[in-house]
């Protein structure tokens, strides 16, 4: 069992102060360390990466690495021995800003990127991720389900001008087909991250202007959510085949050319975002769509709910003038949303609509931070990622895995994270480093859904385990009563540990030799495999 003193990374992102969680651990652990109150403190790593490597306490004083411990006592690795090294890297994180969008590569594409670039991929290690959370907590993880993104084409203007004209038209020719979907993602995705730097600038400004009119002038981005209540039906923008016709007649993607297919398109009113794409034409021989995979419901006048479902035909009574117009509005929903979704949407026009009716609901969130990202990086292309990307929200004590070749950003908070011991990061925006943007496009999986959130396993009264569906780590919370005592059964590999509360009374104390060190707040601690402890 060892002391160890660990590392402190100070990114521009990071809390200053002593409102980081990762300072105030530091500078209660550290004696000798001291704790600025306008520096930005961002990340504490506990282990053996040599960006940021953990040193053996000896006598008060930072001695050894612990990778130098390991290597000339590699019994204390236990059961993973043959590895030679800890195969996880442990981390305290304060956001106070956002992180860039990023990835990180998996095994394969790490070994060839360290070779060939080492001066950019510093290892050659895989990095999944699993975080906990500490305090309430903000990210973009993982891209949206697809008719989400086809939504949020439809409702920003900005955002489409971004994307090309092949791109859209990939969009429209998808339907359920989930490959197809993911193609014409990447094709999004794609001409998004790689757009022109001047358009993005126009348009990154047009859509603040737009959102800033929509709050009082006083208003702070974290005013949005309770000020907005979302897009209104009647305010979305025009249909999206006068876009994709417009970006057509400027020759966009085809060297000046109009297609043949574009010419159909265009004199077909019947074109969609997230339909199926001809029915006819001048070409002649279109394809049809598939049936429809849901039940049309039928509306009559009654009494229709607003999420709509079918009117009660049984009513003998004329409707009167608010149930008249609650019929009316479920209708122009349903119309709407087979504009945006089309007629085939899979689950038919009431989940087509229901759909956007809760997107129209959870707009103001997404606005909310966007004006907030462009704040922190003005005219970046990565204030619209919040309509490309999960925005997740969690409260302390939940848990999120985010697998290689993931897009995701970290936007405020404070977690524990552990990964496999890499530093390797992929960017694309919301950053002033170095940005790999073609690579990025590349090595996507182009997944679509929200990451599974993780709620702790109570092992009994005292721990908490968070577990990730791979084998190279995994996080235990242990929280013991004062004056009361708790044995940690021996594990057979090792564990690093840190005190996130307590006071001078806490003891970790080895069980076999009652050898103890204190383990007040800020205390961090490696134990070998096969070391039980109360």
């Amino acid at each position: 069992m060892e002391v160890l003193q660990s590392s402190v990374q100070q990114y521009a992102w990071g809390k200053k102060g002593s409102d980081s969680v990762v300072a105030k651990l530091k500078g209660l652990g550290d004696a000798e360390y001291t704790v600025k109150p306008e520096e930005n403190y961002a990340e504490m790593w506990i282990g053996t990466h040599p960006s940021g490597p953990s040193r053996v306490v000896r006598d008060g004083s930072p001695g050894p690495l612990l990778k130098e411990i390991l290597d000339d006592n590699p019994h204390v690795l236990g059961a993973i021995r043959w590895k030679g090294d800890l195969p996880f890297l442990f981390k305290v994180i304060s956001i106070s800003k956002a992180l860039s969008i990023q990835a990180h590569p998996d095994k394969r594409l790490a070994e060839r990127l360290h070779a060939e670039r080492p001066d950019v991929y510093k290892d050659d290690n895989h990095k999944p991720e699993m975080a906990v959370t500490l305090s309430d907590f903000e990210g973009l993880c993982g891209f949206r389900p697809f008719y989400e993104i086809v939504w949020n084409l439809h409702a920003y203007p900005e955002l489409r001008s971004m994307v090309s004209y092949g791109a859209l038209k990939a969009v429209c020719k998808a339907g359920d087909d989930v490959e197809r979907q993911r193609s014409a993602l990447k094709k999004l995705f794609g001409s998004f991250v790689k757009c022109d730097k001047n358009v993005v600038r126009t348009q990154v400004a047009a859509l603040v202007s737009r959102l800033e009119k929509n709050f009082p002038a006083e208003a702070t981005p974290d005013d949005v959510s309770a000020s907005m209540n979302g897009l209104k039906i009647d305010q979305a923008p025009e249909p999206l085949r006068e876009v994709l016709a417009a970006k057509s007649a400027a020759g966009q993607d085809n060297g000046g050319a109009v297609p043949d297919e574009q010419k159909t398109l265009n004199k077909n009113p019947s074109m969609h975002l997230g339909g199926y794409v001809f029915k006819g034409g001048e070409q002649g021989g279109a394809p049809s769509p598939p049936p429809t995979l849901g039940t049309v419901p039928s509306f009559s006048v009654g009494s229709p709910s607003r999420d709509g479902a079918d009117c009660d035909a049984s009513v003998s009574s004329p409707p009167g003038a608010e149930e008249r117009k609650r019929a009316e509005d479920v209708l122009a929903d349903v119309d709407k949303s087979e504009e945006i979704f089309g007629k085939a949407f899979r689950g038919g026009p009431k989940a087509a609509a229901g759909l956007m009716a809760r997107l129209q609901r959870e707009d103001a969130d997404s606005q909310r931070v966007m004006l907030r990202l462009s704040k922190e990086y003005p005219g970046d292309l990565g204030i619209l990622m919040p309509l490309m990307l999960n925005l997740l929200h969690l409260k302390p004590g939940l848990a999120f895995f985010m697998t290689v070749d993931e897009p995701h950003a970290y936007l405020r908070g404070d977690i524990l994270e552990v990964m496999a011991c890499s530093n390797n990061v992929v960017r694309a925006a919301l950053t002033p480093k170095f940005r790999d943007v073609n690579l990025l496009v590349e090595m996507l999986t182009y997944n679509m859904g929200a990451p599974a959130v993780l709620p702790a396993e109570t092992v009994d009264a005292c721990r908490k385990r968070y577990t990730p569906p791979i084998n190279d780590f995994e996080i235990q919370i242990l929280q013991v009563p004062a004056n009361e005592r708790y044995e940690l059964e021996a594990m057979p590999v090792p564990v690093v540990m840190v005190a996130l509360e307590g006071g001078d009374g806490g003891r970790v104390i080895e069980s076999k030799t009652d050898r103890e060190i204190k383990a007040c707040e800020g205390g961090v601690f490696f134990l070998p495999a096969f070391t039980p402890v109360q």
